[in-house]
């Protein structure tokens, strides 16, 4: 298990903290759930996430599933820090200021140069909000979560 997995697994059920990169700590996601395979983190839709019609903007969304993805594969362990290469993403219905959503990612592949995440963002219902997918190549920047 890696150091940057055991150190999640410690924060389970609190926000972001000091550890987190800035973004995921404006994001102000809390941990739900993490293993080797797979990470859920919950986030509240603030004001400053909505776009002009009042919906839930699908920069946000996607910083959401990129956010969880990328906590996932740094978690695993691996020599060099992983950055995404690309990211497809599905918009399938829309959420608003106020509503609670969780957006879980899902390691497909962890290859020896490349490692494919999968994403979904869904409401607590169960509705499914939005779905990515991911490729994350390693760096050449020493893993800070190794």
């Amino acid at each position: 298990m890696s150091q940057m997995l055991e150190i999640l697994r410690a924060t389970v059920g609190q926000p972001a903290g000091p550890l987190a990169p800035p973004f995921s700590q404006w994001l102000g996601g809390t941990l739900r759930a993490v293993d080797e395979s797979s990470a859920s983190v919950e986030y509240q839709v603030r004001h400053e996430m909505t776009n002009p019609g009042g919906l839930l903007h699908g920069g946000v969304q996607s910083g959401m599933m990129d956010d969880v993805m990328g906590m996932l594969a740094n978690a695993l362990g691996r020599e060099f820090f992983l950055a995404s290469v690309n990211i497809s993403i599905d918009y399938l219905a829309a959420a608003r200021e106020g509503d609670r959503v969780s957006a879980t990612a899902t390691l497909v592949r962890n290859g020896s140069g490349i490692v494919n995440m999968s994403a979904e963002l869904r409401h607590l219902d169960g509705k499914l909000i939005a779905r990515a997918s991911s490729s994350l190549c390693n760096t050449r920047l020493p893993n800070p979560f190794k």
